[in-house]
């Protein structure tokens, strides 16, 4: 996500929940400027003066929780909130109805086979041929077979930092 909107000189404000992602994110490989903490004291309100500044009008949201909650808070009229993971395990919560009428915000839920199903032979190949090159720089730490989906996601929970965790149809039983 850095690199695409870097290529697209789109803006993007990092949230993660650990100082070492910060650093990480910040440093010289990334070189992020807006990464924030949401553990930390004080981040809504950082939160909310960046947001401000950049006009931010698009979440996308993988964590899900009571940070979607706080998103709300802070995003711009019109904005929208598109999320496609769910790595707190809990529900969204905090959300307030009223903030998402009276600021006509969405809230989309999105899955890769929903996407790719509406498109194009012709967009496809695109999409493979945008999405091969960004991949070459993605870590796999672990790869799995689809009948381990369960063991994959214990080991993504318990080191999300170290990297991808790959399904492989061709790792079988």
């Amino acid at each position: 996500m850095v690199r695409l909107c870097r290529e697209n000189n789109i803006p993007l404000i990092n949230i993660v929940r650990r100082d070492e992602q910060v650093e990480l994110l910040k440093g010289d490989k990334y070189k992020c400027e807006y990464v924030l903490n949401s553990e930390k004291e004080g981040f809504l309100a950082e939160l909310r003066e960046i947001s401000k500044k950049l006009r931010a009008n698009v979440c996308l949201e993988c964590v899900a929780g009571p940070i979607v909650g706080q998103i709300v808070e802070v995003l711009q009229t019109g904005g929208t909130i598109i999320c496609y993971g769910n790595l707190s395990e809990q529900k969204m919560s905090g959300i307030s109805p009223l903030k998402l009428m009276a600021k006509d915000l969405k809230l989309e839920g999105f899955l890769l086979p929903y996407w790719l199903k509406e498109k194009s032979t012709w967009a496809l190949m695109s999409v493979t041929k945008a999405s091969k090159r960004l991949l070459d720089e993605v870590v796999i730490s672990k790869e799995y077979g689809f009948h381990q989906v369960k063991e994959a996601v214990e080991e993504y929970k318990k080191n999300m930092s170290a990297g991808k965790i790959m399904l492989k149809p061709s790792l079988t039983q």
